[in-house]
């Protein structure tokens, strides 16, 4: 692995699979060293397992017999100069540590972060995690932090109150969260300003996204509502069972909201590249069935169920 941010992934995944409900990922730069900590509550080792953990020729996975990821961590660790360390007990979780000389040639670069922050919260939104990086000053030997962030989704799950981390916007705005303060702290020596370009993301911005993700799904659930009530799913299932039946591939069939003629529904529209749209009103399950047969297989417009027909 030639990113810190894909070992990181690699042992954060390995605490997803020890059952683990939060997750702790810390980077420490200081005095020219980085230290990174990834902490879990899972189920942790037995002594004997832990014991041998190092070894490339221990693993649980059953795909393959050899485990990768923490001796390819201690690896890289120690070839820079670093330490590696293992702590874990049955029941109390496990703790893993390693040690970079950021001055060596061969200290791997973080990499992207951001992106596995994001793939971790986006594969396990049940399970909290706490993403903290901080780089010290040490020139006057009292390590004060230059640049701190801090990331944790037991806080955003406060803010967002039912909205799901994994979802599209929430994720979009973790990475550029993360990937703003890697851009400020890359550029922490520079002597001059620039106005609003280091701008961090705000919760207010967070609660925003909530609010409109909650219109959004308000949206969605009338739209349902409505369609049950002018009986447009069996009509939408009917569609969906004809077209697999027939094996038509290059076929898709799509659901939309209410467009406000209640009367007419249910409705089906038949869009054929090159034509024009044909509109199909006051649909059934059987009326559907017979308009793919005859109009998407056949080319055969079903006129007498048209909305011109029925004007």
């Amino acid at each position: 692995m030639k990113e810190l941010s894909l070992h990181i992934l690699d042992i954060a995944m390995n605490s997803v699979k020890a059952g683990a409900s939060l997750i702790e990922i810390n980077l420490e730069e200081t005095g020219g060293v980085l230290t990174l900590r990834i902490a879990d509550n899972g189920r942790g080792m037995e002594p004997d397992f832990l014991a041998r953990v190092t070894d490339p020729f221990t693993t649980t996975r059953t795909t393959r017999k050899v485990g990768m990821g923490i001796p390819l961590l201690k690896l890289a660790a120690e070839q820079v100069g670093g330490v590696f360390s293992i702590n874990s007990a049955p029941g109390a979780g496990t703790t893993v540590t390693a040690s970079f000389q950021t001055g060596h040639l061969d200290t791997p670069p973080l990499g992207d972060i951001a992106a596995t922050v994001v793939t971790l919260i986006q594969g396990s939104p049940e399970i909290d995690f706490v993403y903290f990086h901080s780089v010290s000053d040490t020139r006057d030997d009292c390590h004060r932090p230059l640049r701190a962030f801090r990331l944790d989704t037991r806080e955003l799950r406060q803010t967002l109150d039912g909205v799901p981390l994994n979802t599209p916007d929430v994720l979009l705005w973790i990475q550029e969260s993360i990937q703003e303060y890697g851009f400020k702290r890359a550029y922490k020596n520079l002597n001059f300003t620039l106005k609003g370009a280091f701008r961090m993301k705000s919760i207010e911005e967070l609660k925003k996204i909530r609010e409109e993700t909650l219109k959004s799904i308000n949206l969605r659930k009338e739209d349902n509502e409505h369609a049950v009530r002018v009986g447009a799913r069996p009509v939408l299932a009917a569609c969906l069972e004809e077209v697999q039946k027939r094996n038509l591939s290059d076929v898709s069939v799509t659901q939309t909201g209410c467009i406000g003629v209640c009367r007419l529904e249910p409705i089906v529209e038949v869009f054929t590249p090159g034509q024009e749209k044909v509109t199909y009103i006051k649909m059934t399950p059987e009326k559907a069935r017979r308009v793919v047969a005859e109009h998407v297989v056949n080319k055969q417009i079903v006129t007498e169920y048209t909305i011109g027909a029925a004007e």
